[in-house]
């Protein structure tokens, strides 16, 4: 498509953001106790929602709250629409306020880290409250974000509390954020359909436009909201299918594939923490790769170049 004034506005908009933050919290982090080199890598790494470290334990590494809190900060931010930044410049705040998407995102964050710290508590696996408090919501805006940093080894935590982060994980972060997954927007959408298709067979004369923000979408909006969770669950089992012919039990294969596919890098087997995906052959890490292409890509890209009439021209 033709490159407009706009779209440049936007881009350099979203660039000085981007640059930033990670500025902003390289500095924090060096404040903090961090050396200047790795408080610039895990700023990069946590604006990008990408979760390298360079240490195998992640953020758990430096053990300090402080910087616990710093990097739940930037996960936040970085996990956000970056529309909503944009049109904060004309808006200001009024561009945050009444978003249904900021909304759900916040609910989400803040329900799932304080039922984490609950469990986390009540369960035995943390002595102290600021303990279960801080690991709880580190873990939950982590996953959700799909940053994949890590505080504690959550592989040790209660089953309810990993299957909250594998919901999260699949949840994903808000649409043009730096995260993956589903997209919180997406699941607004998907919340409102149901809601509309119950209330059909209540009333077959019912009719009511499906909003976001207050603002009626396009059909062709809808459908595509509705169509990328099919797309995913598709790409998500084929992959867990095409594991278990390299002899990956199905429950390691799924939470590796949903990792991939969600670009968390959040694992429940033996590919989580330290040993990341080093025991899987290379077949494997050819088929958790193209998944990783593919989620990043939001998956319609990777569908369409699987596509013969997309090669033929004939379309």
């Amino acid at each position: 498509d033709t490159i407009t004034n706009k779209m440049i506005s936007s881009m350099q908009t979203i660039l000085v953001i981007y640059l930033a933050m990670t500025f902003l919290e390289t500095a924090l982090l060096f404040l903090g106790g961090m050396t200047l080199f790795n408080g610039l890598i895990h700023s990069m790494s946590t604006v990008s929602t990408g979760g390298f470290s360079r240490y195998d334990d992640s953020i758990a590494h430096f053990d300090s709250y402080y910087i616990d809190i710093v990097v739940m900060i930037f996960m936040i931010i970085s996990g956000m629409n970056y529309d909503l930044f944009i049109k904060s410049r004309r808006n200001g705040r009024r561009a945050f306020y009444r978003n249904t998407e900021l909304s759900l995102y916040g609910l989400l964050l803040a329900s799932g880290g304080i039922i984490s710290a609950v469990v986390l508590y009540a369960s035995g696996t943390c002595k102290s409250i600021a303990d279960a408090l801080f690991k709880g919501l580190f873990q939950t805006i982590s996953a959700a974000t799909t940053t994949g940093f890590t505080t504690a080894d959550y592989r040790l935590w209660p089953m309810v509390l990993q299957m909250i982060l594998l919901l999260l994980m699949f949840t994903g972060a808000c649409s043009s954020s730096a995260g993956g997954g589903l997209k919180i927007a997406r699941l607004a959408v998907i919340m409102k359909l149901i809601r509309h298709g119950i209330s059909m067979r209540l009333h077959p004369r019912f009719f009511e436009t499906v909003k976001l923000n207050d603002r009626g979408l396009a059909s062709e909006k809808v459908s595509g909201a509705a169509t990328v969770p099919f797309l995913f669950l598709t790409a998500l089992f084929a992959g867990v299918f095409l594991l278990s012919f390299c002899g990956i039990p199905v429950s390691e294969g799924f939470s590796a594939g949903l990792s991939c596919l969600c670009n968390t890098g959040i694992g429940f087997g033996s590919e989580g923490l330290q040993s990341a995906c080093a025991s899987f052959d290379g077949i494997s890490k050819v088929v958790l790769s193209v998944m990783m292409i593919g989620g990043r890509l939001e998956l319609y890209a990777l569908f369409v170049l699987l596509t013969p009439k997309y090669w033929t021209g004939d379309y």
